[in-house]
Order: C-alpha cells, then sequence, then structure tokens
C-alpha cells in the first residue's frame, strides 16, 4: 500500500511538471484571495432596452454621453436621449465609430460641419449614404426608411429597388423586411419613426454580428439599473421584451400595454405570471433567475388597466455572476471578484461551448470542471451538523469556490448553475434532504427535459451514479424534495440514458 501511494504520488509530480513546462497547467481557484459578492451600484438609474443598448455602446465608446459638461461620474449621469429623434448627422458619427476606416477622398456635400466630416466622408466613400441632393448631405432627423437604406448598402443586401427613385414607403417596406431576415430589427426597436433608442439597438446587434472586435470596454462597467420600463403591442411582444429587459437584472419593470391589446390578453399574461395568486399551476416563469433558498424571488401586479409592475427581491447567486462575467456590466462592489469571475469564465468555461456541443455535452463536461477544481469542505460540514453555526460561510457560495475551492453542497449547486447558465443550458438549484441533512443539487434541462444532478455527491465519491436522473431515482436513493414545485412544474419522470 505504502508503494503504491509513493507510486501516485511521484507520478503526480512528474505530472504536474510536465503541465507546468509545457503551460498547460489547469487554472485552479486562488486559495490567497477572499472575495466578497456584496452587490455594487454606481448611481440608480431608470431605463428602456434602447437606453440599456446605448449604456452598451457607451462603455465600447461608441456612443457618448450627451449630457453637458465633463465624463459623468455615476451611471445616473449618463444622458442618452434614447427616445429622442436623431439626426443624420449623429448617425453617421455611430456607423463610423462603429465600422468606419478614414477615407482619402473630398466630400462633395457643403453642409456637414467638421466634426462630422470623416464620419460622412467614410459613408459617401463606402457608397452607404448619397445625401439629399448633390451637395447637401442632410442635416435633419433620419427616418427609418433612411437608416435602413445605409445598412442595407453597409451590408451588400441584393434589392430591386436600390437604384430606384426614393419613395419613402417602399424603401420602408424593402429594407425593413431585409432587416428582419438579417435578424437587425431586436426586440424593443419601434415599428414607426426612428429614436436614439432605436439605432443604439440596431447597433448592437449589427456589432455583435458582424464587428464583434469593437466590443473592447474603454469605459468603467455599468452597473444594473434599478428599474426597466417597457411598452408592448401585444402579449407575445411583452413577453419578448420582458426576457430582454431580464438580462440586466433590474429590480423593477414596469410593462405597458397599448391599446392595440385587449382586457383579456392583458388579463391572460398576467394569469401566467402571477405566481403568488392561488392554484397557480404554471411553471415558475423566471426561476433559473431568481431561484434563492425560496421559489418565488419575483412579485407582480396589475396596478392599471393597461400597466404591470414586476419587482424582483433576490435573483440568483449563479445569474448574477453570470452578468458580471461579462465585459460591461459589473454586479458587484469587489473588483478583484468580478476579475476573478471574467477571467475563470474566459479560461476555464466558454472553451466548454463549441459548436458541436449538445446540451449533454456540456453538463457533463461543467460538472468534470467543477470537481476538477472545488474540493468539499469537511470541516464546514462537521461545524453545520453539530450546531455550531458555519465556520466558513463562503463555502456556501462561487466566492468560496474560486477563493480556495472550498464548498458544501450549496456551493456546488450554485456553482453548477454558473457554468451552465454560461453555456446556455437551464438549471437550478434544488433545497431538499439528502441522507438525512439539509442538501441541495440542481434541476438542469437537457434536451427539452428537465433533470436532477447531484455534482456535490459526484465529487464525494458517488461518481455518475446522480446525474441526469429522474425525481423517483432521487427519491429512491437518499434525496427527498422539500418543496412540491420542483417536482410538479419542473418534473423529470426518466432517467437521461446515452
Amino acid at each position: 500500500m505504502k508503494r503504491n501511494n509513493l507510486t501516485r504520488r511521484v507520478l503526480a509530480m512528474l505530472l504536474a511538471a510536465m503541465l507546468f513546462l509545457t503551460g498547460t497547467l489547469p487554472v485552479s481557484a486562488d486559495s490567497t484571495q477572499t472575495f466578497s459578492d456584496a452587490r455594487w451600484s454606481n448611481g440608480s438609474y431608470s431605463t428602456t432596452l434602447g437606453d440599456m443598448a446605448g449604456r452598451r455602446l457607451y462603455v465600447y465608446g461608441i456612443v457618448d454621453s450627451l449630457g453637458e459638461g465633463a465624463e459623468p461620474e455615476t451611471d445616473s449621469g449618463i444622458v442618452l436621449a434614447a427616445d429622442a429623434d436623431i439626426t443624420r448627422l449623429e448617425a453617421a458619427m455611430l456607423l463610423y465609430r462603429l465600422c468606419g476606416t478614414e477615407a482619402e477622398i473630398s466630400c462633395p456635400f457643403t453642409d456637414v460641419p467638421e466634426i462630422y466630416l470623416p464620419a460622412v466622408r467614410w459613408l459617401y466613400a463606402a457608397g452607404i449614404t448619397r445625401g439629399i441632393s448633390a451637395e447637401q448631405y442632410g442635416t435633419g432627423y433620419l427616418t427609418r426608411a433612411q437608416f435602413l437604406t445605409m445598412l442595407s448598402r453597409l451590408l451588400a443586401w441584393e434589392s430591386a429597388v436600390r437604384d430606384a427613385e426614393w419613395d419613402e414607403a417602399v424603401y420602408e417596406a424593402e429594407f425593413s423586411g431585409q432587416a428582419r431576415e438579417n435578424d437587425l430589427l431586436p426586440v424593443g426597436v419601434h415599428d414607426e419613426g426612428l429614436k436614439h433608442g432605436d439605432v443604439y439597438l440596431i447597433l448592437l446587434v449589427l456589432m455583435q454580428k458582424y464587428f464583434p472586435e469593437k466590443q473592447a470596454p474603454v469605459r468603467a462597467e455599468m452597473s444594473l439599473p434599478n428599474q426597466i420600463t417597457l411598452t408592448a403591442g401585444s402579449v407575445e411582444d411583452a413577453e419578448a421584451q420582458l426576457a430582454a429587459a431580464l438580462q440586466y437584472a433590474p429590480n423593477r419593470v414596469e410593462l405597458y400595454f397599448t391599446a392595440d391589446c385587449t382586457e383579456d390578453e392583458i388579463a391572460g399574461f398576467y394569469s401566467r405570471y402571477d405566481t403568488n395568486r392561488e392554484g397557480y399551476e404554471g411553471e415558475y416563469p423566471f426561476i433559473t433567475l431568481t431561484n434563492t433558498a425560496i421559489s418565488r424571488g419575483y412579485s407582480c401586479s396589475w396596478l392599471d388597466a393597461n400597466l404591470i409592475v414586476f419587482r424582483f427581491y433576490s435573483y440568483a447567486p449563479a445569474y448574477l455572476a453570470y452578468l458580471d462575467a461579462a465585459d460591461w456590466l459589473r454586479c458587484f462592489e469587489d473588483e478583484a471578484y468580478s476579475r476573478c469571475l471574467a477571467e475563470f469564465r474566459e479560461k476555464e468555461i466558454l472553451p466548454l461551448a463549441s459548436p458541436d456541443a449538445d446540451d449533454y455535452t456540456r453538463a457533463r463536461k461543467a460538472q468534470e470542471l467543477v470537481c476538477r477544481v472545488a474540493s468539499y469542505d469537511w470541516a464546514e460540514y462537521r461545524s453545520i451538523t453539530q450546531k455550531e453555526g458555519s465556520a466558513h460561510p463562503e463555502a456556501h457560495s462561487i466566492t468560496g469556490f474560486l477563493s480556495g475551492g472550498n464548498i458544501v453542497c450549496d456551493g456546488y449547486a450554485k456553482v453548477y448553475q454558473w457554468i451552465l447558465t454560461c453555456l446556455g443550458v437551464d438549471c437550478f438549484v434544488v433545497y431538499g434532504i439528502g441522507a438525512g441533512d439539509n442538501h441541495a443539487w440542481n434541476k438542469v434541462r437537457v434536451d427539452g427535459n428537465w433533470y436532477n444532478a447531484d455534482v456535490c455527491w459526484k465529487d464525494t465519491g458517488s461518481g455518475d451514479y446522480y446525474f441526469l436522473r429522474s425525481d423517483s431515482f432521487f427519491r429512491q436513493n437518499r434525496h427527498s424534495f422539500s418543496d412540491d414545485y420542483v417536482t410538479e412544474r419542473f418534473a423529470s419522470p426518466e432517467n437521461y440514458y446515452r
């Protein structure tokens, strides 16, 4: 036995040396750093979807604050005029900053102020604009048809009307259709007219699809908004906008329905989202975003004939970590924690998201990643089970995982949810009893179906025995569910076999 142990230690040392020499030593948790996940705020502000798109472009240096004076010190001081009409000159500058290059040719337009000349010169040289006449670019407000026509030239869309005489309605119909086909009219863009916010939303999608290299922060990250206001013309539109708004984790969402929606339609929408009403039978719609130790992380109120207000009390730690790991939003006071989240996501999580990886592969690889980095914190387990209180509170969180790797069951579950959220796989934390003690594991959606996965017990000796199993399997194997909604609303009727 001693010889075998010595042999294993020697082999481990040789492997570590080889990994070090080849520069492929796996990233592990930082045992020298203690992190805080206290929420951060840099000025409470209310916003819209268009304004939030502008704020992201602001962080990337594409958009400037339109307020007077020095650069705003807080997020609440940023002025982007999302609901105001946009001029042709302003749009030219935004397009130029996103995808323009310096043009050497002269500009034939005599009405362009010097500050906008490089932008308009590039637009003209690239064939994106022809102006409103041979000598005038046009300094008035930009119409939706004009902007979409510019995009059609930028992206070389084929069109039978491109060289036809200008007709606002004809060009609007032609290029609105092409923009939709190319997914360049995202949720939140007005159906009529053109505002700053509409241009921000379209440019954000344009950047993500065609100019991803521009997604490089040049300003400090944006804090999460206090409130987002939405206006929807249909129930489908309301649901799409609500989903888009929640990518920013607001505390409150005000959703206004236009006169196009009937009272019955609004009532049907409300009944699907009011999870607190007696007899509620639907799925909890935001459980992957808000689930903590309780199932209901939000409430909604029908306050007026056309107004429904959502209040979000607590977002899942995994979801906040997912948002913070992006390069333009910041959720936590601890800047070192934000950097660590981003680094771990970049180096360890995103390589698991290869295009050919399906949900099953991502769920398995995520489990392997957690188990490679984490170690079970037996000292914390003994302290809790002996009712001595928590010896290491960080063992129950993602901070514990990234500041040493020592965590217990709910720490494993939160980390697993974070990684799968980054990989685009739905997952939430289940709280129950395991082998007689308080326990936590996950529900994971693979190929459209929900399954149970206990990563903690995988790492403490059970292997894949508890990976993607049914509710009945878990009940029969030392797990019991504390909340009926977990098995009634998110039932796992069978084991996953592959």
